[in-house]
């Protein structure tokens, strides 16, 4: 969606793109969540854990995670706000900066959000903030596909401004944007998913064996500790906080 189709500099355009923002952030989880949840049901022998869930877990994870796809419209409209007033770097048109700037930037995008979410995470694993914040995400112990938003509104507010920053501070194509956060959905989902669909030869190679899995985040959730990264096992190494 082209933001500058909405005009975000009235009360009432703020509120309207706030609205379609936010169902488009829920929709597009709710189907990336669906479809995961059900292809993973044909293959059972690649289940992660087979824990009980808790009671009503999958009903409070969809209103967690409806609560966070309100939040991330409210920063989507406030971008489109700064948007409109040039506040921020995003640019339309390919031409203002290179290929090579454009695959360097989406590359870095993800490295500054992964970084960004590991301290954060780290951080709220450190009380009071895990009992008063990040208790709500960890309510699920066998995760599911619709863990991945279910957080409480400050951890929410606080995830995005990892995006925030970029989207002030570093020049990216609306496309770059609309990619990271459909890739951001995905992973996060998979994550989640409690089912581990990369095979073992994913983990031979120097570029794949940093990405994180099922398995990988599953043991996080089940130990509560460890294991904070969002996309890469990088900070993880480097930090000496990977699970064995």
């Amino acid at each position: 969606m082209d933001l500058k189709l909405i005009n975000f500099t009235t009360i009432y355009g703020f509120c309207l793109g706030m609205f379609i923002l936010s169902l488009f952030v829920l929709g597009r989880y709710s189907l990336t969540a669906v479809l995961y949840q059900g292809m993973s049901k044909l293959k059972k022998d690649w289940m992660v854990s087979d824990r009980p869930y808790k009671k009503n877990q999958i009903m409070w994870e969809i209103l967690w995670s409806s609560l966070t796809s309100l939040i991330f419209g409210f920063l989507g409209a406030l971008i489109g706000l700064f948007l409109q007033l040039g506040w921020t770097k995003i640019y339309f048109n390919w031409d203002e900066h290179s290929v090579i700037y454009n695959g360097i930037s989406f590359i870095f995008a993800l490295f500054f959000h992964d970084t960004y979410y590991y301290w954060l995470h780290r951080l709220m694993h450190v009380e009071p903030y895990y009992s008063l914040v990040h208790k709500t995400h960890h309510f699920s112990i066998r995760t599911t596909s619709w863990t991945s938003f279910s957080f409480h509104p400050f951890e929410a507010i606080l995830q995005t401004l990892a995006l925030f920053i970029l989207w002030l501070t570093i020049p990216m194509h609306w496309i770059l944007i609309l990619i990271h956060l459909v890739f951001m959905t995905i992973t996060s989902v998979i994550n989640h998913g409690n089912w581990e669909w990369y095979p073992l030869w994913f983990q031979k190679f120097s570029l794949t064996k940093i990405w994180i899995g099922a398995t990988h985040h599953s043991k996080h959730h089940h130990l509560y500790k460890g294991n904070y990264g969002l996309y890469f096992t990088l900070w993880d190494k480097w930090m000496k906080t990977e699970l064995k």
